[in-house]
């Protein structure tokens, strides 16, 4: 039910919390696609007090419960979603989740695979190039290359 509410265009706090109470493995369960809804309501924009409750409720029950990040940009990526919401889902994993890391290399070699005609699309241009970016900023800042 987490999935569905989080693709909705309607956004409830007020659902959110009472699904989250009766069913708090919401949170981790992944649907068919191995998409887990923290990952659909930053795709939807959800308001900022639903992603601070899926985040605190996720942090506070599932601590030690890693998040695929790469996966989930891997899945923007594929899908061309705005920049803007692949920017949340790094700005969120940033903040909130910094122990638990995104493989660049593995996302970038998956977004530049082929596809065959009828698969899902390359990501487009801007989109593949604002990844690698962000895939190589914390290699070159932790050897102290200014850019």
């Amino acid at each position: 039910p987490l999935h569905i509410l989080a693709c909705s265009t309607q956004q409830n706090l007020e659902l959110y919390q009472v699904i989250v109470e009766k069913y708090p493995e919401n949170l981790i369960t992944k649907d068919e696609w191995g998409a887990l809804p923290i990952m659909y309501a930053l795709w939807r924009n959800a308001p900022s007090e639903i992603m601070q409750f899926l985040i605190e409720s996720y942090l506070s029950i599932y601590l030690n419960h890693g998040l695929n990040w790469s996966t989930m940009v891997e899945t923007l990526g594929r899908a061309n979603a705005p920049l803007n919401v692949i920017q949340n889902l790094l700005d969120v994993q940033q903040t909130f989740f910094t122990d638990q890391h995104i493989d660049w290399v593995k996302v970038l070699e998956k977004l530049a695979e082929p596809v065959s005609l009828g698969d899902v699309p390359y990501p487009q241009e801007e989109t593949f190039r604002i990844m690698v970016e962000r895939g190589i900023s914390k290699r070159v800042n932790a050897i102290g290359v200014k850019c």
